[in-house]
């Protein structure tokens, strides 16, 4: 069998009625002619057969070129130059290393997938038509793929209080790569670097912290995922000083000139800051303590009203005040006049009830009561009346007190402070004074004459 042209030749046996013909030119119209041969020798040729046109496989693609992506390339090429006179009916690329593979058909792109991040690969592409598959193309250019990392957006700056605790949203991030599992770590911008709360479902990062000191920090937002993608984003917090709060303590009440001592404390949201404290003591003498800590001797008697400022390092000053009471002679002589007329009403009035109870007394010891009896009866009797005039001075004081300073403005009295214990004492105090002013009403009715005393008209 012989083409014509180029004259390509094909032999077969003589029991074969039909031969292939190779190493002709695509695209070439060609017709054949055949021999016979035997022992005498060879026949002409045959009459030319009907023209065909050489068909083949595609020619490689050409241009081939990668782009990286997530564990994935895309690949894109050029067709064939020829397509070896059959329509291509698809395309494969293939990955080096691993062999990994994607099929087109009627596009000149496709997305290899399977990758491993942070290898890098190259590709070939063959072409397909209804001969076979073409040789492979020239390698791409070389590509690795990535993770693509979070993207982080800051939300608004902070605006707090030194000591309040923060606890809320910072940021939002979005991932393209939906199957990442994500942290987060919140830089305070105080040396403080915490673990974030991180929402999968919203895609949020919250914190928790409370700043120590006042100022203006750099907050920074950090998400990373578990591919070791990761991404920050910043905001503001702008932390406000807050003043101390100081407590100067009770009233004081000195019983004579002498030295009081601060009972004084304060407290201070900002923890990180540093303090001084200044003492007016009310009588012109002003210094400065350790805060709050102190003592002054007073001279002379009356009403002092003592001032405790406490100051922050950041200009915040808190202050407060007390009341030290020093009475004078005329304060002592007034109480000591109130308590010689008490004594007197008192003892006026057991005389009156012992005489006018003669009778009684007289019948009291011819029943049996003994002399010492009669006088505990008397003395008890001052000092259960004297007991309850007290007590009953102290609450009507108390209510009228109370309400006088409710009267006045919160700038003349900024509290009230009802002195429990020294009402206590003075009611004591009453007590042992109706047992004083007993004496000498009791030892006259212990002197009664029996007889004399029921006989009394």
């Amino acid at each position: 069998m012989t083409s014509d042209p180029d004259g390509k030749t094909a032999v077969v046996g003589g029991a074969t009625l039909s031969a292939t013909v190779t190493g002709l030119t695509v695209g070439t119209t060609y017709t054949f002619t055949a021999t016979a041969t035997n022992d005498a020798g060879t026949s002409t040729a045959s009459g030319p057969s009907n023209a065909i046109i050489a068909v083949g496989v595609p020619d490689p693609p050409t241009n081939v070129t990668a782009t990286p992506g997530d564990a994935q390339a895309i690949v894109s090429w050029t067709a064939p130059a020829s397509d070896g006179g059959s329509p291509i009916t698809g395309y494969t690329v293939t990955s080096s290393p691993g062999g990994l593979t994607a099929v087109a058909t009627s596009t000149l792109s496709a997305t290899v997938s399977g990758l491993t991040n942070g290898t890098a690969y190259t590709f070939t592409v063959t072409a397909t038509n209804a001969i076979g598959t073409g040789s492979p193309s020239a390698s791409s250019n070389e590509v690795t793929p990535v993770n693509p990392p979070p993207v982080v957006t800051a939300g608004s700056d902070l605006s707090v209080n030194e000591g309040q605790a923060i606890s809320q949203q910072l940021a939002t991030f979005t991932d393209t790569e939906p199957p990442d599992v994500h942290t987060a770590t919140v830089d305070w911008g105080d040396g403080t670097v915490a673990t974030g709360t991180v929402s999968e479902v919203g895609g949020t990062v919250s914190g928790t912290h409370t700043y120590a000191d006042n100022g203006t920090f750099a907050v920074t937002v950090s998400v990373t995922d578990d591919e070791g993608g990761s991404d920050s984003d910043g905001l503001t917090a702008v932390v406000a000083n807050v003043p101390p709060t100081v407590n100067a303590g009770p009233d004081q009440f000195l019983g004579n000139v002498g030295t009081t001592t601060l009972e004084a404390t304060f407290s201070d949201q900002g923890t990180g800051d540093t303090h001084t404290a200044v003492v007016d003591w009310g009588d012109g003498a002003i210094e400065q303590v350790t805060p709050v800590e102190g003592s002054h001797e007073y001279t002379d008697p009356g009403l002092d009203t003592v001032t405790i400022s406490v100051a922050d390092d950041d200009g915040g000053v808190g202050v407060d005040s007390l009341v030290v009471a020093i009475p004078g002679l005329t304060a002592w002589g007034l109480l000591g006049l109130a308590l010689v007329i008490a004594l007197v009403g008192i003892t006026n009035t057991l005389a009156l009830s012992v005489f006018e109870r003669t009778r009684e007394i007289g019948l009291l010891r011819a029943v049996g009561m003994t002399r010492r009896q009669l006088r505990r009866a008397v003395r008890w009797e001052a000092a259960i009346v004297a007991t309850f005039g007290g007590l009953l001075g102290v609450v009507v004081g108390v209510v009228l007190g109370i309400a006088a300073a409710l009267a006045l403005p919160d700038s003349f009295v900024t509290d009230v402070d009802v002195p429990v214990g020294s009402l206590v004492i003075y009611v004591a105090v009453a007590g042992l004074a109706g047992l004083l002013a007993a004496v000498l009403p009791a030892r006259r009715a212990g002197r009664m004459n029996i007889l004399e005393a029921i006989a009394h008209e």
